[in-house]
């Protein structure tokens, strides 16, 4: 009976130290610099588009969490949605329409496991003649095809909420704690009373 209750024991601490590591924190990670600035005139398209978070990502292949995209003024997106992202940064090639007003738009999993999402606004005034490429009515997520004009994009097009995000990261940290509960109790030399 005693292994069972110190088992228990463990396993409600567990639990309880995954909850408050789990909690919603004051300050999720924000954008720290990107390219472009807030508020820069690009005059020539930079090879790509970056952004710098204030600590590293959560990135674990979840493709579908993290995205850079440029939105212009009317609303249409530019650029395929897949980011490359290496610790706190991530960048995307830079895909942009005609001249004009825009939003680089980022989505990601900051460090404490909240979906973040920032936007820089910039102007976009080439010098020369460029070809400007063509928009989406919603953002395309990395490895979907991009919606038709006026079609929803594919999920819904909006992605999946924060509050959904949550759910499932406390899910995740509840099956863990668990997890290391049974493993710890298995691990334990049963002592003679």
């Amino acid at each position: 009976m005693r292994p069972v209750l110190r088992a228990g024991a463990i396993g409600a601490a567990a639990l309880g130290l995954v909850l408050l590591v789990a909690s919603p924190a004051a300050a999720h990670d924000g954008v720290v610099d990107s390219t472009p600035a807030e508020g820069e005139v690009l005059t020539e398209a930079p090879a790509e588009f970056s952004v710098r978070a204030s600590d590293t990502l959560m990135y674990v292949g979840n493709d579908v969490a993290f995205g850079l995209w440029a939105r212009d003024a009317s609303g249409a997106f530019y650029g395929d949605g897949c980011a490359t992202v290496t610790g706190a940064s991530m960048t995307a090639p830079a895909v942009l329409g005609e001249p004009g007003a825009y939003t680089l738009v980022a989505a990601f999993i900051s460090s404490d496991g909240h979906p973040t999402t920032a936007e820089i606004p910039f102007e976009w005034a080439p010098t020369g003649d460029v070809e400007a490429a063509v928009g989406t009515p919603e953002a395309t997520r990395c490895g979907e095809e991009p919606a038709a004009d006026g079609a929803e994009a594919p999920g819904g097009g909006e992605g999946v909420s924060a509050d959904v995000w949550w759910i499932i990261v406390a899910v995740a940290a509840i099956a863990l704690a668990i997890a290391l509960t049974v493993l710890l109790a298995r691990r334990r030399p049963r002592s003679a009373d």
